[in-house]
């Protein structure tokens, strides 16, 4: 086993208010860390992904059968902007 492992295998539980990326900073060039911190940023919910699908759904309709695949790309991009983006 490697030594970090194992050295963060026999740590205390952190507690739960203890943001897990500033955990993962006190050991920047450890590999366990380089992966933890890969890992730990992925979004543990579905609710943007349903989202798009929503937006995706919404604006291909029947009327607009025809329209390409890069078109909606595009159309859900410019959909997910803010307002302040557009600079409106």
């Amino acid at each position: 086993m490697p030594e970090n492992l194992r050295y963060y295998l026999h740590q205390e539980v952190i507690k739960m208010k203890v943001n897990p990326i500033a955990f993962w900073n006190h050991y920047p060039q450890s590999t366990l860390s380089k992966i933890a911190k890969r890992y730990l940023t992925v979004i543990a919910t579905s609710v943007p992904s349903e989202r798009l699908f929503s937006r995706a759904g919404n604006i291909m309709v029947d009327s607009r059968n025809k329209l390409s695949t890069l078109h909606l790309q595009q159309l859900l991009f410019l959909n997910s902007l803010s307002l302040e983006k557009w600079r409106i």
